[in-house]
C-alpha cells in the first residue's frame, strides 16, 4: 500500500476537525490545536501521528479516538495478517470494551487530554 493511501483515514479527520472547528485553512487548525504546521502537512503526505497528535485531531474534530485510532493503525499495518487483526479488533471494539480501551489510553495521556479539552473550552 502506497504510503499516501496509508494516511486517508488521518486526512479525514483532519477535515473533521477544520469543519467542526469552523476553519477553512490547515494553518489555523495546527495553531488552533498546538500543532506546527509542518505536522499537518506530513500527516497528509503519509505520515503517521503519535498518538498524542491524533487525540488533539479526534478532540478537535470531535471523533471517537479509540475507534479513530484502531482505524489508523489499520491503515498503516504492513501485511494482511496485520490489517486482519485490526480489522477483528474494530469489529469487537464496542460497549464495554471500548471503556475499558479508552480508560487505558486517556490514562497515559492525561496531559495531552487535558490541553485538549482546554481547547474545546475555548472554542465554545
Amino acid at each position: 500500500m502506497r504510503t499516501i493511501e496509508k494516511s486517508k483515514t488521518v486526512v479525514r479527520v483532519i477535515e473533521a476537525a477544520k469543519t467542526a472547528q469552523g476553519l477553512e485553512s490547515d494553518n489555523a487548525l495546527a495553531i488552533a490545536i498546538g500543532l506546527d504546521r509542518q505536522n499537518i502537512s506530513q500527516f497528509r503526505r503519509g505520515t503517521k501521528p503519535t498518538n498524542e497528535k491524533l487525540l488533539l485531531l479526534c478532540e478537535a474534530a470531535r471523533l471517537d479516538f479509540t475507534s479513530t485510532l484502531a482505524q489508523v493503525e489499520r491503515d498503516f499495518a504492513e501485511n494482511d495478517q496485520q490489517r486482519q487483526k485490526w480489522d477483528n479488533y474494530m469489529k469487537r471494539l464496542g460497549g464495554i470494551a471500548a471503556s475499558f480501551v479508552a480508560f487505558a489510553v486517556t490514562s497515559q495521556l492525561y496531559p495531552v487530554i487535558s490541553k485538549a479539552f482546554q481547547l474545546a473550552q475555548l472554542s465554545t
